[in-house]
């Protein structure tokens, strides 16, 4: 029962966890540490960097490869093309048009740049971002709004996820993800749920329930319950 697997671990461990297996969070990192070694990185810096991390996930979906290549290739464009993507953040759409792992519907996602470009019309400073950081399901509501989803949807709550890993990196300070943001359903949870429910006739409400409900049994939030099922249960059990 997946219940009695999450048992066994406590939040200390899935944020070591986080830090230290996760390739997303790595790749985040590796950008951030490289682009701190060419120059001393200011508040605009920092608050681009979070910035840029919030693009990408808002249009990671339906990759050509592993999520793992996908951010490796994202952070090794980003820190090889920071200062010019200060200058000109229309280049990101060019790296998206030459991206080996996210080529899968073009011209839909550089659409949904336009829609987060409205979000950061309004979000254009580092303290805007701080206080999101700190409030992160205010965060969820709003970019739920601005790209006209539901506030439970994958890539919504992904971006939930990365935009807390950039913050955690460049303020060197964690914040805990919140109870009520649900987990990213992606096919692995998906998958996961029927191996643990037998249940294969299912609505996407019944899978979010029934990850909150162990969530709130084992005192542990849904995204940080996603970092232990990405990084250990699904290599190791599945």
């Amino acid at each position: 029962m997946l219940q009695k697997y999450l048992e066994n671990y406590n939040i200390n461990y899935i944020l070591d966890l986080e830090e230290k297996k996760d390739l997303q969070y790595i790749n985040i990192k590796k950008s951030w540490i490289k682009i701190n070694e060419y120059k001393n990185v200011s508040d605009n810096d920092k608050f681009f960097f979070i910035k840029i991390i919030i693009y990408n996930s808002l249009i990671s979906y339906q990759l050509s490869w592993t999520w793992e290549k996908r951010w490796q290739e994202f952070a090794e464009f980003l820190y090889q093309n920071f200062d010019k993507l200060l200058k000109n953040i229309e280049l990101y759409k060019t790296f998206l048009i030459n991206s080996k792992n996210n080529r899968r519907l073009i011209n839909m996602k550089i659409k949904r740049l336009k829609k987060i470009d409205k979000f950061f019309e309004e979000v254009d400073n580092l303290n805007s971002l701080i206080n999101y950081y700190q409030n992160m399901t205010s965060l969820n509501t709003k970019l739920a709004y601005c790209m006209k989803q539901k506030k439970t949807a994958k890539t919504i709550v992904f971006s939930i996820k990365m935009f807390a890993y950039s913050c955690r990196i460049v303020f060197d300070k964690i914040e805990r993800f919140p109870f009520d943001i649900c987990i990213p359903l992606d096919s692995r949870i998906k998958k996961i749920y029927e191996i643990n429910t037998w249940n294969k006739n299912y609505k996407e409400s019944e899978i979010i329930k029934y990850f909150d409900d162990i969530s709130k049994k084992i005192k542990i939030a849904p995204l940080h319950i996603d970092s232990l099922l990405w990084v250990d249960y699904w290599k190791n059990e599945i």
